[in-house]
């Protein structure tokens, strides 16, 4: 028997818990050798792209998600792999250091901030570390000619810091 007045508490299941795993770094690695290892891990290559780069053909030069992440079982990792360097003959390139701000927006726990450049270089990404809420944290990093700086905070687009060449 039931009285209407005290109500009835209920908690309803999401379903299972997905089991997760730890995002390696694969950047670095020869695209071959990591296609191989990933078909005996519970990860999945959603989409491989190529990409004109300084580094030695068939190097992964990017990834998403970012290494060291937590992501659910058969995840799709997106990798970016070199295409060797392009021959330019008589062209070049400036380079340019930038310093750029960043405020880590206040609140309870560390925050993750990572950045992606994006130059005549390419595409390439970077994980600049965790900090507290609240904290000003500067960026040093290199742009090669026209360019931006997308900076990140807990895989939100927090600023897009444009570079001219």
């Amino acid at each position: 028997k039931m009285d209407r007045e005290k109500g009835v508490n209920l908690l309803v299941s999401s379903g299972p818990l997905k089991p997760k795993v730890m995002m390696p770094d694969l950047r670095g690695e020869k695209i071959k050798k990591i296609s191989q290892q990933l078909k005996n891990t519970l990860l999945n290559i959603a989409m491989i792209k190529e990409q004109v780069s300084p580094e030695e053909e068939g190097t992964i030069i990017f990834q998403s998600p970012p290494p060291g992440s937590m992501v659910d079982e058969n995840s799709r990792v997106e990798l970016v792999v070199s295409a060797g360097e392009e021959e330019r003959p008589g062209i070049s390139v400036y380079q340019r250091w930038v310093l750029i701000p960043v405020q880590i927006p206040p609140g309870l726990g560390e925050k993750k901030l990572q950045i992606i450049i994006i130059d005549r270089e390419g595409r390439r990404g970077f994980e600049y570390g965790v900090y507290s809420g609240g904290e000003k944290v500067w960026i040093s990093c290199d742009v090669v000619g026209r360019g931006e700086v997308r900076v990140y905070i807990d895989n939100k687009l927090v600023k897009i810091e444009k570079v001219e060449g």
